[in-house]
């Protein structure tokens, strides 16, 4: 019964900042986005505290650069989880504007999210689109990044990965985006994702499991198809061992068994 009211609470609080964000388009239309990304980081803040207090979990941000972050660049990450999103919002220092490439279907039905998503200027893709059109829609994300100071934010691999072992990296979106503007590659480690993919895997498993976000490494802005695909090459060989570090030096991270997340996702 708590877990289920605790769940109905967050939903509640969502769906609520959602109409007033509705309600205040409808009157002042320039205030929306302003007011969006307040409503963003006080909703993150909320759904962390109380997962921090009701199963003392909280997201790990791991620095491992010794560097300050630029204002712009690309942020490539492995991706396990829908959680990976608001994660990142909320580890990574709040002056940086993150803009994700996600698939079209998150852009509706989920409360607040799904606003954020489409008002602020991410990237929704969608799955069964052309390549033509896919290449359009981040053709047109570069120009927006470009032109409003956004970080792109990139999951090559393309979807989640439901076991939490790394996929191949794609080249295509990536080259895409680097081909618009040149910036410096932000690499980073996500693990513990898997775990927590679906709601009932949230009751099961949230705080028995770390989540953890390992920035390794920002490589120089590459320039031209050669330099793009060697630095996608190791960003990946970084992120596979950056994983293999994580779950041999912590016992709770451990990757998922296929049979095992299959069942959790029905």
């Amino acid at each position: 019964m708590l877990n289920f009211l605790i769940v109905v609470a967050i939903v509640g609080k969502l769906a609520v900042d959602d109409i007033r964000l509705q309600l205040l388009g409808l009157v002042f239309p320039r205030r929306v986005r302003a007011t969006m990304d307040r409503m963003q980081k006080r909703a993150l803040r909320t759904i962390f505290s109380v997962f921090a207090t009701w199963r003392h979990w909280r997201p790990i941000l791991e620095d491992r650069l010794g560097e300050e972050l630029p204002d712009r660049f690309i942020l490539v990450s492995n991706h396990q989880s829908l959680m990976d999103i608001p994660v990142l919002w909320d580890l990574l220092p709040q002056r940086l504007k993150l803009r994700f490439v996600a698939k079209k279907e998150l852009g509706k039905g989920i409360p607040l999210v799904s606003s954020c998503l489409r008002i602020q200027g991410h990237a929704l893709i969608s799955r069964s689109g052309s390549v033509v059109q896919t290449m359009q829609g981040l053709e047109a994300f570069s120009r927006r990044s470009r032109e409003q100071g956004f970080c792109p934010v990139l999951f090559p691999e393309g979807t989640r990965s439901r076991t939490g072992e790394l996929g191949p990296f794609h080249t295509a979106g990536f080259r895409k985006l680097l081909e618009g503007e040149s910036l410096p590659v932000l690499v980073a480690a996500v693990d513990g994702g898997s775990w927590v993919a679906s709601l009932g895997d949230i009751f099961r498993n949230l705080g028995r499991h770390s989540y953890r976000v390992r920035l390794l490494a920002l490589l120089p802005a590459p320039k031209g198809k050669k330099e793009i695909l060697a630095a996608l090459e190791q960003a990946r060989t970084l992120v596979e061992a950056a994983l293999a570090d994580i779950r041999l030096n912590f016992s709770d991270s451990r990757p998922l068994r296929a049979a095992r997340k299959r069942k959790s996702l029905l």
